[in-house]
This record gives structure tokens, C-alpha cells and sequence, in this order.
């Protein structure tokens, strides 16, 4: 069964990424394949714009951009009331990009 998304729900995306040096929010580190890099995960913090009929979200960014998901995606959550606390300057920047002017 999918979530029922709607516009303005908070969601917490599990970013899977690889590099050499991973930043300071990575966690889940791992050795790649490849020498000197590490595969690790990083939680991007986004709101839902649109929830399409056919199980897509559309999400925004921090920075303003864009992106399609499916909404029974595994790395897809929404955020519980705790990590909307916690995390509520990062979502206050969305929530003040994301309203209609």
C-alpha cells in the first residue's frame, strides 16, 4: 500500500552518494568498489509541491529545484513530529520558497 502524500507534507529523502570524502551528514559509510572511495547515505530534507494521481510526488528542494518520485519509494518518509522540530530551519526555508506569491 502507498502513503497518501498531499502538497506541503515534510518528507526526510535517504540520498544514496560516492565519493572520496563524504561530508559531515553522511552516515551508513561503506568501502566502494573502486579504491579510495566511500558509497555512504545522506537525508535530504524536502517538501512535497504535488502529489500526482498515478503514485508520483513532485518535491522541492532547499535550493529550489525539482524532483519526481514515486511516492512507495523505500528511501522516501515522511517526517514524524520530532524530526519536524529538530530539523525546522531546514523546512522553514522550503515552506517560505514553496508558498504561492
Amino acid at each position: 500500500m502507498t502513503a497518501q502524500f498531499k502538497p506541503g507534507d515534510l518528507l526526510i529523502y535517504k540520498k544514496q552518494k560516492q565519493s572520496e570524502a563524504p561530508g559531515p551528514r553522511a552516515h551508513s559509510l561503506a568501502p566502494a568498489v573502486q579504491s579510495g572511495k566511500f558509497r555512504y547515505v545522506v537525508d535530504k530534507y524536502w517538501i512535497v509541491v504535488d502529489a500526482h494521481n498515478d503514485g508520483t510526488l513532485e518535491v522541492q528542494t532547499r535550493r529550489g529545484k525539482r524532483h519526481r518520485l514515486h511516492a512507495d519509494d523505500p528511501n522516501v518518509r515522511r517526517a514524524n513530529w520530532w524530526q519536524r522540530i529538530w530539523y525546522r530551519s531546514r523546512y522553514r526555508e522550503l515552506k517560505e520558497e514553496a508558498a504561492p506569491a
